[in-house]
């Protein structure tokens, strides 16, 4: 069963920013909040869908976007996914005073355990609440065979009550079996808030027979005065994780996901889960020749917060697909309507990834699509054009 939304015209006031991290820029957000309104796109940008498309072609790649930065990733038996957030807590939580604990009643409704028990790992670009608060719950209730890879920061927060993962199924790739596995070319200057920094060129970290990811060095996409919201580094496991300053930004890093077949890759995916400035997360240009990028998951969130974007990072990846998330709002259930989060001017997002386009004088051949959670795409692992 397909779903469409109203298309509506944008508010000329959606325009803003979307993350805070002091009392201060959280009340000036919700005030601006006040004086703006969500945005509707285009409906034949995305659409509603829960159950399976069935699918009996031989390789083919299923994507279902989750929401947020979530999506699920399956090629034949092997199921990767990267950090899906449902609990939504409202904007009061950004004052910093409110507690929030996972909503276990409204994850285990929209995410079917069938969808992710087999799941094999769990990809979390950066530690902030809206990316990694579900998480733990997920692992440990709903998919429990996966094992999530990230950053330190994210390793002592996972481990925290009240849903610790256990310590095999948490992989730090900076430490990844005593050696740093980030490929650090992308990021030519540290990051600010980093809390940890290399350089070398990085190595693909096996999964299993079927499934090789590679972390690449990347930032948090900066809001206003104050930078990378809520930076920090956490080495040891904290007391529960309640209130927004408890979910420590940590490293950031995009992630090149390879689904292989006899030890080749067949389909290659580039995850994004925080928009950045030129080169930070962009793929180093000597793993593009040996296989290009199929399908880039794209943050839209921020997206006017940064230099040549998406522009930029489109040109690095050239993939035959992209799919946008993060773009809706966030402060609500799913279970409600869909918004576009009203700080952001989406339908500029989409004015500037036509522009790539051949029809608008760029040399950018894919598609792109704004995706609804729970929405399944089916991918061909080579172009049939």
């Amino acid at each position: 069963m397909t779903s469409w939304l109203p298309q509506r015209r944008p508010h000329p006031a959606a325009t803003g920013r979307v993350y805070a991290r002091a009392a201060g820029v959280a009340a000036l957000l919700a005030a601006a909040a006040a004086g703006c309104a969500h945005q509707y796109l285009d409906p034949r940008l995305y659409g509603q869908v829960r159950e399976p498309v069935p699918d009996n072609t031989a390789g083919t790649v299923q994507v279902r976007f989750l929401g947020v930065g979530g999506f699920l990733l399956q090629r034949g038996d092997d199921i990767v996914m990267t950090a899906p957030f449902y609990t939504n807590p409202d904007e009061g939580f950004l004052l910093g005073g409110k507690r929030v604990r996972p909503n276990e009643g409204i994850i285990r409704r929209l995410l079917p355990e069938r969808w992710v028990k087999d799941t094999t790992a769990i990809l979390i670009g950066h530690s902030h609440y809206d990316h990694l608060m579900d998480v733990p719950f997920i692992q440990t209730r709903l998919a429990k065979k996966a094992v999530l890879y990230g950053s330190l920061t994210m390793k002592q927060l996972a481990m925290a009550p009240p849903y610790p993962v256990p310590k095999d199924h948490v992989v730090v790739v900076t430490d990844h079996e005593g050696r740093d596995k980030v490929d650090y070319r992308p990021c030519k200057d540290t990051p600010k808030e980093a809390c940890h920094s290399g350089s070398g060129d990085g190595e693909w970290i096996e999964v299993n027979q079927g499934v090789r990811i590679r972390a690449l060095c990347s930032r948090h996409s900066p809001a206003p005065i104050i930078g990378a919201p809520w930076p920090g580094c956490l080495t040891a496991v904290p007391q529960e994780p309640t209130r927004v300053q408890d979910w420590k930004l940590g490293d950031t890093y995009a992630f090149v996901i390879d689904f292989l077949e006899k030890g080749q890759p067949v389909f290659r995916v580039y995850y994004q889960d925080t928009a950045t400035n030129p080169t930070y997360g962009y793929v180093p240009k000597d793993l593009l020749p040996r296989k290009d990028v199929d399908l880039a998951l794209l943050c839209a969130a921020g997206f006017d917060q940064v230099k040549d974007n998406p522009a930029g990072i489109v040109k690095n990846t050239n993939p035959r697909y992209v799919i946008y998330g993060h773009w809706e709002n966030f402060f609500k259930p799913q279970t409600k309507p869909l918004e576009t989060l009203y700080v952001f001017d989406y339908s500029e997002l989409v004015r500037r990834t036509k522009a790539l386009t051949p029809g608008s004088g760029g040399t950018w051949k894919g598609e792109f699509w704004f995706a609804a959670p729970g929405q399944l795409f089916v991918f061909e692992p080579k172009s049939t054009s």
